[in-house]
């Protein structure tokens, strides 16, 4: 799931926590159905650990953005930035 986000110009930084039971790792991410680049802190999530993702994206202002992350071996974790602004903002999952 996602912690938080934390909007920098070009980047969409998401805080991480591994909520489940089974290690898991980010295969891809996709911004408002694009396919992005991105930088994990870390490779691997173990359960109850968390870590951060960049993602490289020219965001603007007072936009609304939705985040998927496909994650392996299964699943995605969806987030939904509402009238982007720069900081940090608490977490509002979809």
């Amino acid at each position: 799931m996602v912690d938080r986000a934390i909007l920098r110009p070009g980047q969409i930084v998401l805080v991480l926590v591994n909520g489940s039971d089974e290690s898991a790792r980010v295969a891809q991410a996709i911004v408002s159905d694009a396919y992005v680049d991105f930088r994990v802190s870390r490779r691997t999530l173990r359960p109850d650990d968390s870590g951060r993702i960049t993602l490289s994206y020219p965001w603007v202002r007072g936009e609304s953005y939705d985040v998927e992350l496909l994650m392996s071996p299964t699943g995605a974790v969806r987030y939904e930035i509402e009238e982007a602004e720069p900081g940090s903002q608490s977490a509002e999952a979809a």
